[in-house]
């Protein structure tokens, strides 16, 4: 006799989750989104954080092998997850070693577009994963003290119209002044030549109050145009 054992739908997300978070080593990861198939204006995602969108996810949904992305039209769409401590990385002294990442298809288009940000000018610039207006990958972290940004961006462009995954990751090895050269961002897993944007006044991230927004800068702009299927910190 033989058993044939056919996946439910939840197997098949579960995998396609494990895999895509074994790209960046997610063992420690503060928070995660992900599209559901039964997303709506509020989502509890992996990592049990609760998701909150602007618009309704309704028919922006796409497939993508077992899971899914979420298409963001760059003008408004947005979701927010609260605030908490273990989503800061800076104490106003020290900053502590982050990455961020995302797998996403950004759109052409002449705007910063954000995949991940905890930034606001009310309750503290904090950090950024986004695309400047010329495609280029941009880490940045903030001290709200000052206020000042240390960032770094990639040389050259990133592909448009097509699926990548992107991160970067902060070791703060010499930090303060130079952190900007801790900074080192990825393209599809591969080390990609960028420059470091250092300030002399930074000293570190402080911990902010504000909201974790996925697609978006805090209080709206900057948003993320193309598709979204995953987003972490």
């Amino acid at each position: 006799t033989s058993l044939l054992l056919q996946d439910t739908l939840q197997m098949s997300l579960q995998r396609y989750v494990n895999a895509l978070l074994a790209i960046p080593g997610a063992a420690n990861a503060r928070a995660i989104y992900l599209p559901s198939q039964a997303e709506g204006l509020t989502s509890n995602a992996a990592g049990g954080r609760i998701y909150t969108h602007a618009n309704t996810p309704s028919g922006r949904l796409v497939r993508q092998g077992d899971g899914f992305g979420l298409r963001f039209n760059g003008t408004s769409d947005i979701a927010t997850t609260p605030d908490a401590n273990i989503l800061s990385f800076g104490d106003g002294t020290n900053d502590s070693p982050f990455s961020m990442a995302g797998v996403v298809q950004i759109a052409a288009s002449a705007a910063v577009r954000t995949i991940i940000a905890k930034w606001t000018v009310t309750a503290g610039r904090e950090y950024l994963l986004t695309f400047n207006a010329s495609d280029g990958l941009v880490f940045q972290m903030g001290d709200e003290s000052v206020p000042v940004a240390t960032l770094r961006t990639s040389d050259a462009a990133v592909p448009v119209n097509r699926t990548i995954f992107v991160s970067g990751s902060y070791t703060d090895a010499t930090g303060s002044a130079t952190a900007a050269n801790d900074i080192t961002l990825y393209v599809n897993g591969k080390v990609v030549a960028s420059t470091a944007t250092n300030q002399a006044t930074y000293v570190a991230m402080e911990a902010g109050t504000g909201v974790l927004n996925i697609g978006s800068i805090g209080g709206g702009g900057s948003f993320f145009a193309g598709i979204l299927y995953m987003a972490m910190v």
